[in-house]
């Protein structure tokens, strides 16, 4: 379920963005508040709350045909995918 908050939230966030950018996820805030039937289908929304420089806030929630299973906040840091990619390969290298 929260993988599919962090996708929806960055596929919001998508838009926003310049060439060259992307955003990480730096912050899940979630209440996984029921359970869901196995094949139930689940509906995720994620609605754009602000920003603060390269800091992106998004209020997530998930549902399925009964109601809510989920709720809470989300953020994300706008980066540049080069500077992201080499700090990633730098780290393997370690």
């Amino acid at each position: 379920m929260i993988a599919w908050m962090e996708g929806v939230a960055a596929d919001l966030a998508a838009p926003l963005l310049d060439d060259g950018l992307c955003t990480v996820g730096t912050l899940v805030n979630v209440k996984h508040s029921a359970a869901v039937a196995l094949g139930a289908q689940v509906t995720v929304e994620a609605e754009f709350i602000g920003r603060h420089e390269r800091l992106l806030e998004f209020r997530v929630r998930a549902s399925d045909p009964s109601g809510e299973i989920g709720s809470g906040t989300h953020q994300r840091v706008i980066v540049s995918i080069e500077r992201l990619n080499a700090r990633a390969v730098a780290r393997t290298r370690r």
